[in-house]
């Protein structure tokens, strides 16, 4: 449904543009209204008036004005119809967004499953001492398995002793004396 707009189109619409300004501004010459008296009840601009009245600008309170006080309608435009942009979202498999599912991680969804920031990963990859990744043109990935032996690797087990519960009898004993 496409229109098309001819040069002849364009010049009858600013020729009835055009006249209607004529036929406003003798209303207002005749009924002695300056145009400051119009921004002053419409609390606009003379500015803004005068291009409404020229039909460059859509005040709706002038053009309410001018119908209302001169008896002449302004036909507004119609509004602009813009193309909706379709937003087409890939088709994804519900085991891609299952980390249990996942074989290769970006830096980001690694950073996110397994508490890194994105900019550590950088610097790890830049220090060479790093979680071992995939290089694709300017994509990096991470397996899976590497991000897990990494972080089995570099974690600090801690042992726990028994001797946490007479601790806890010896600070209850302190709580008790102080008060």
């Amino acid at each position: 449904m496409n229109t098309i707009i001819s040069k002849s189109m364009v010049m009858e619409d600013e020729k009835k543009s055009r006249e209607l300004q004529i036929q406003i501004r003798t209303v207002l010459y005749q009924k002695d209204i300056k145009l400051t008296d119009v921004a002053n009840q419409t609390n606009t601009t003379v500015a803004t008036v005068s291009r409404t009245i020229a039909g460059y600008l859509h005040h709706k309170k002038t053009i309410a004005w001018i119908k209302e006080n001169i008896g002449i309608d302004i036909p507004l435009p119609p509004p602009k119809l813009q193309p909706q942009k379709i937003k087409h979202k890939p088709k994804q498999n519900p085991r891609d967004l299952d980390i249990r599912f996942k074989k290769y991680y970006t830096p980001r969804e690694a950073a996110f499953y397994y508490g890194f920031t994105p900019g550590s990963l950088a610097q790890m990859r830049s220090s060479k001492i790093s979680i071992p990744y995939i290089k694709l043109g300017k994509k990096v990935l991470y397996a899976k398995e590497d991000v897990e032996n990494y972080i089995s690797k570099h974690s600090i087990k801690i042992k726990v002793s028994k001797n946490i519960g007479n601790f806890k009898e010896k600070e209850m004993e302190l709580s008790q004396k102080s008060t």
